[in-house]
C-alpha cells in the first residue's frame, strides 16, 4: 500500500515518465482527495480505479475534484466504490 503523504510527489514523477499509461489501479491505497492533483499528469489514462480509498470530497466537493480530470481527454472509466462519504456524483 502506498502512503500518499510520502509518495504524492512520486506519482507526479511517474506521470511524466509513463506517458502512454492507459489503466491506473490505485484501489485500497489510502488515497485521499489530494490524489486528484497528481493524477492529471497521466494524460493517456482510459481507466482509473480509486475504489476503497479515503476520498471524501468534503473540502471543495468531489464534483470539482473529478472535473479536474477533464484534462485527461481519453478517460472513460472512474471507479469510486467504497469510499468515505461519497453519495452521488453529477457530471455535465
Amino acid at each position: 500500500m502506498l502512503n500518499f503523504e510520502k509518495h504524492h510527489a512520486g506519482l507526479k514523477v511517474l506521470s511524466s515518465r509513463l506517458k502512454k499509461l492507459e489503466n491506473l489501479d490505485l484501489s485500497y491505497n489510502q488515497c485521499n482527495d489530494s490524489i486528484f492533483s497528481s493524477i492529471t499528469g497521466f494524460s493517456s489514462l482510459k481507466s482509473l480505479d480509486l475504489s476503497g480509498n479515503q476520498l471524501t470530497g468534503s473540502s471543495t466537493g468531489i464534483n470539482s475534484k473529478l472535473h479536474s480530470l477533464k484534462k485527461i481527454e481519453d478517460l472513460i472509466y472512474i471507479y469510486l466504490v467504497i469510499n468515505y462519504s461519497i453519495n452521488f456524483i453529477m457530471f455535465d
